[in-house]
């Protein structure tokens, strides 16, 4: 009897655990609206010692990008050069980013953006980057 009891115990768990194993796996049990949103390629760069790290990127279309302030003074980023500031409105401007904060941005067309932090002037000692935002390429394109 005891057994038994055994048996059946360890069967309902294996259910249970077959389902969760589904479920997590995209098979039966995801709802359409989880199974809808794209998974994005996430990107960190560190503002840190008066400076964008890395100070260029080459990402794909539809990168997530993520400021993270590692230092004790505010941050902020912009996208403009030097030469340009005033001039054109660009596609990002952060508020200010506070010693230990993030921010993030969200790169849906391709094309360059330079990147500066106009906070303190920090743009004048170097704090300067750029981000390339290129195209996805489609699998089925290449060699054709």
């Amino acid at each position: 009897m005891a057994s038994m009891a055994i048996l059946l115990v360890g069967a309902v768990l294996w259910a249970a655990w077959t389902v969760h194993v589904e479920s997590e796996s995209g098979a039966p049990g995801r709802t359409p609206a989880q199974s809808a949103e794209p998974a994005y390629e996430r990107v960190v760069v560190d503002m840190q010692g008066l400076q964008f790290r890395p100070s260029r990127l080459d990402i794909p279309v539809g990168t997530i990008v993520t400021f993270v302030n590692r230092d004790q003074v505010t941050h902020n980023v912009v996208q403009s050069t030097p030469s340009q500031l005033g001039r054109d409105e660009g596609l990002l401007a952060s508020p200010r980013i506070e010693p230990g904060a993030s921010w993030e941005f969200h790169f849906t067309e391709p094309g360059r953006y330079p990147i500066l932090c106009l906070d303190g002037g920090h743009y004048a000692v170097g704090m300067i980057g750029t981000i390339n935002v290129h195209p996805v390429e489609s699998s089925g394109s290449a060699g054709n």
